[in-house]
């Protein structure tokens, strides 16, 4: 729909597939359109409505992994002029929550982060954090392994006027699977795959929220 032109809706298609989470999008010189999300394909979708109604989980650690109904990062290129759409998985693993840098949204941007996910047995489920760079299809994963569940990544800029894209920080709120206890990691994000600049540990588990937000003191 062009923002001039209220109501002027085109549809494109694309296969069957389902998004729940956006990371960003833009419009590049030529009018195509990019688009970055957490995508799950119609057989990821049908496993999670599957399992939700206590679906056996298939033996061996590869069918557990193809069954187990996981986003996975995509990019679409859509071209208005010649209504058609051309997709791009960015990543293999297994990732939902995209985020990227507030001061890029709706602009171009080259990295991408998310909530890793990814099932390597029936119940041993690993979570960490995954930062993709999009220009040089380069990938890092802060694991936290099979215990602990990551939020979503948020990215706090530096103060630095001059900065780099990346150059910042990710926060995010990993807490225990049972519940029973949280700490707030801050990460590096130009080394998400290295260990944390600090780690906070909370008074008590905080429960799911999915997302995130960061709001810079006044």
């Amino acid at each position: 729909m062009p923002l001039d032109r209220p109501g002027e809706v085109r549809w494109i298609e694309v296969d069957p597939c389902y998004v729940f989470h956006v990371g960003n999008a833009h419009e590049d010189a030529a009018g195509r359109i990019h688009l970055d999300v957490a995508r799950y394909t119609r057989e990821d979708i049908i496993a999670i409505w599957g399992n939700v109604g206590g679906a056996p989980v298939p033996a061996g650690p590869g069918a557990a992994a193809a069954a187990a109904g996981v986003a996975r990062m995509y990019r679409w290129t859509i071209d208005p002029a010649a209504g058609r759409a051309t997709g791009a998985l960015l990543d293999e693993r297994g990732a939902e929550f995209p985020t990227v840098d507030d001061s890029r949204v709706g602009r171009p941007s080259r990295y991408l982060y998310s909530v890793w996910d990814f099932t390597v047995g029936g119940s041993d489920r690993h979570s960490g954090i995954l930062r993709v760079d999009t220009e040089q299809g380069a990938t890092a994963v802060h694991d936290l392994g099979p215990d602990v569940v990551a939020g979503e990544a948020v990215f706090v800029p530096s103060p630095d006027p001059g900065r780099a894209e990346d150059d910042g920080w990710l926060i995010s709120i990993a807490t225990k699977r049972d519940g029973s206890a949280s700490k707030l990691l801050i990460m590096d994000a130009t080394d998400v795959g290295g260990e944390p600049v600090a780690t906070v540990t909370l008074p008590r588990g905080v429960p799911a929220g999915f997302h995130g937000s960061w709001v810079p003191e006044a």
